[in-house]
């Protein structure tokens, strides 16, 4: 799993994986990744954890 600063030009220059998914985290805002599919689709991810 990549760390870079996410950004719209980031995101767009992406490379596709070849088979299953890959997942990039944004180093500014933790938690916050995209996750990138073979079939070229871009999905925002979150991902936090909850004090109880």
């Amino acid at each position: 799993m990549a760390k870079i600063k996410l950004s719209k030009t980031t995101v767009d220059a992406l490379p596709i994986p070849a088979t299953g998914y890959a997942l990039v985290w944004d180093t500014d805002l933790t938690g916050f990744g995209v996750r990138i599919t073979e079939s070229g689709l871009n999905a925002h991810q979150n991902e936090s954890v909850f004090a109880q």
